[in-house]
């Protein structure tokens, strides 16, 4: 797509002179892309003898985000909102991580960004630099988000089996196999992915939905290792959230971890 379908497909969305229509889903769901990727991170090996280590993973950055500072941010308040208006339009800068239509339109922004329309009276390329900075972190988090959601369904339904009775669920395989094919882009789940008994006992199934993460269920002795692994910013490093709790008497409480090496 060229610079000037970009710029004009973004600034149609928030300046026409009706209210813009969201999106029908995020502008990241192009799926073609996902296929194993060379060249990028992977997480450190899992020795079942050595524990992990890990921190509740809202109170750190993901992994490859650089966060404006205080002085920056009012920076980009003060001095970019021509490049912000251009982009964005109508739309708010800072949208929910959970909306659907706040995180596509985000996505198109990086497009835009990477080569920004010119624009008179301000620095574009500082401008530039702090926006995508913006976009990225607040990506990012969505991304993380998902992943944190996926955990807490799983872990969800393996305390349902816990409360009825039923006996553990085994380990279910990492979905997809291989951890970079979510590098590039999300991966679209196909059927078979899910019928190992361990997904099938665990009842997750994302239906094909896109997902931007590796998602296991690994066992070790009497413990669940529930793990989501992904890539907040393409092209960075990877972040591993995981929760892990006993067997019996699955905790849903448990917290969410980033493992930390």
């Amino acid at each position: 797509m060229t610079r000037i379908w970009r710029f004009a497909l973004l600034f149609g969305l928030g300046c026409s002179s009706a209210e813009p229509e969201p999106p029908a889903g995020p502008l990241d769901l192009d799926t073609r892309s996902a296929v194993p990727s060379q060249n990028v991170a992977k997480p450190p090996p899992d020795v079942p003898e050595k524990p992990w280590r890990g921190e509740p993973f809202g109170d750190s950055l993901p992994p490859g985000v650089k966060r404006l500072s205080e002085e920056e941010g009012n920076e980009l308040v003060a001095k970019c909102k021509p490049l912000e208006a251009a982009v964005f339009g109508r739309r708010p800068r800072g949208g929910s991580t959970s909306d659907a239509a706040s995180i596509g339109v985000a996505e198109g922004v990086l497009e835009v960004l990477a080569d920004p329309p010119p624009l008179q009276g301000i620095d574009v390329k500082r401008c530039a630099s702090l926006l995508e900075r913006d976009v990225k972190d607040f990506l990012a988090r969505a991304r993380e988000a998902r992943a944190a959601q996926a955990l807490r369904t799983v872990l969800l339904a393996l305390s349902d089996r816990d409360k009825a009775g039923s006996a553990p669920c085994p380990a279910a395989p990492p979905v997809p196999a291989d951890v970079t094919t979510v590098a590039a882009g999300p991966y679209e789940s196909k059927p078979r992915d899910f019928e190992p008994e361990g997904w099938r006992c665990a009842k997750y199934n994302p239906l094909g939905a896109p997902q931007h993460f590796q998602i296991e269920v690994a066992r070790r002795g009497d413990s669940y290792r529930v793990v989501a692994r992904l890539y907040p910013v393409k092209g960075g490093p990877i972040s591993e959230l995981y929760v892990e709790t006993p067997v019996k008497g699955v905790d849903v409480a448990t917290p969410i971890l980033r493992r930390v090496e």
